[in-house]
């Protein structure tokens, strides 16, 4: 898996600070995390708005938020910009104009 891929949730820091507990030093409770938030990715894609959840995510504490399109691709950005700048690189080692 690859947490670079889940897309921030300061909801769940809030709830970790509630809880004492973080999810991510689990490597259950960090799939159960990931595995949603690919979900709501998958929405987001198709629709403005979209619930993330996770029921028992780690020691009976549920997870649950919204999750807009506009702050996720808020969030891709930096990522984005990486991705045009070898897309640039790319296209200029080939010739093409």
């Amino acid at each position: 898996s690859n947490k670079k891929s889940a897309f921030k949730l300061e909801d769940a820091v809030t709830k970790t600070k509630k809880t004492g507990l973080d999810p991510l030093s689990n490597k259950k409770s960090a799939f159960k995390l990931e595995d949603a938030v690919t979900k709501t990715k998958k929405i987001l894609s198709a629709n403005n708005e979209a619930g993330i959840s996770c029921e028992c995510l780690m020691e009976d504490e549920d997870f649950g938020s919204d999750m807009k399109r506009e702050a996720l691709l808020e969030m891709c950005k930096p990522m984005m910009a990486k991705v045009q700048a070898v897309l640039d690189a790319a296209k200029a080692a080939s010739g093409i104009p």
